[in-house]
């Protein structure tokens, strides 16, 4: 037996229910494993999209790829009316890539989910963002260095927490400058392998450099690792809970701040001391600007009232 097929059957996406035949089930999970191995998904983007294929096409347990229309896309996305607008969108979107590569390889004529539009979601970034006072708290407070700069290259890089997790230290370069103002140049891989270069600031670097140095880490070490594997999700979401309990922080609704609680608040914090929307695309590695545009909206520093006399 080859080893694409060994692959293939280790991914059979239908349920054990489904009237398809064991060939046509084989021909089309070949085609679901293509699509998710053209090589711009990472590992967790490929998790969430395989369960979300799977409960698909458990949905439609008798029908083939070929055979979901759009009102099928529909009542499956309105079916799932327990979850937030996010959630149906990241179904949506998932189902969307699939059925248009599928489209692109000749497989089917037409996607059924081009007619099948997103959901609108008001992005509530204002709750989800620290005060300088409360960071400076929680780096204050934690236990040890590298919790430290974990909370610190989080505030002042604006990073997600998977590209956190895999920074190296030779991913960091030094301006050959002799009087270097901006730090070091940070490669971060980004979402669909997208590279970015980030500067560190001069502040920033200074800190990295003594953890580089105080824990005796080479080029190929991971900046944050566990037995030199990189450090996991689930830790550095503990990091910043533990953090946030030192600290006494308290948010509204009594969440907890994630990761990307950090990103939001480098983002819009950046944004209200003066750095153009640009630079925040650029740091951030938002592909389009609107994006970054949605930090503008969710905290504006003026309205109407900044204009209007005492009445």
């Amino acid at each position: 037996m080859s080893r694409d097929l060994v692959i293939i059957q280790e991914n059979n996406f239908f349920s054990d229910k489904t009237q398809l035949s064991t060939n046509l089930q084989s021909e089309e999970s070949i085609q679901i494993w293509a699509w998710l191995n053209q090589g711009h998904f990472s590992d967790r983007t490929k998790k969430t999209y395989i369960r979300i294929v799977k409960d698909f096409l458990t949905f439609n347990w008798h029908l083939s790829l070929k055979q979901i229309t759009p009102a099928l896309v529909t009542l499956y996305l309105r079916k799932k009316d327990k979850v937030a607008a996010s959630t149906r969108n990241l179904h949506r979107n998932c189902l969307s890539s699939l059925f248009q590569y599928l489209e692109n390889v000749s497989y089917i004529q037409k996607s059924p989910v081009k007619v099948v539009k997103q959901e609108k979601v008001t992005e509530t970034f204002h709750y989800k963002v620290l005060s300088i006072e409360q960071i400076k708290r929680m780096t204050e407070k934690v236990g040890s260095s590298r919790d430290r700069l974990v909370l610190q290259i989080l505030y002042f890089t604006g990073l997600r927490v998977s590209e956190l997790s895999t920074i190296k230290v030779k991913d960091f370069s030094v301006s050959s400058q002799k009087r270097n103002t901006q730090g070091a140049y940070l490669t971060v891989v980004g979402k669909g392998s997208k590279i970015r270069t980030v500067l560190t600031g001069a502040y920033l670097w200074k800190e990295i450099r003594k953890y580089i140095k105080k824990a005796d880490l080479q080029p190929n070490d991971y900046i944050f690792n566990f037995e030199g594997a990189p450090l996991s999700r689930i830790t550095i979401f503990k990091i910043i809970k533990k953090a946030t309990q030192v600290a006494g922080i308290k948010v509204p609704g009594g969440k907890t701040p994630s990761p990307h609680w950090f990103r939001h608040t480098s983002a819009i914090h950046a944004l209200e001391n003066g750095a153009d929307i640009h630079v925040v695309q650029t740091t951030l590695g938002h592909a389009s600007l609107a994006t970054t545009g949605q930090y503008l909206k969710s905290r504006p520093v003026k309205s109407n009232a900044s204009y209007l006399k005492k009445v």
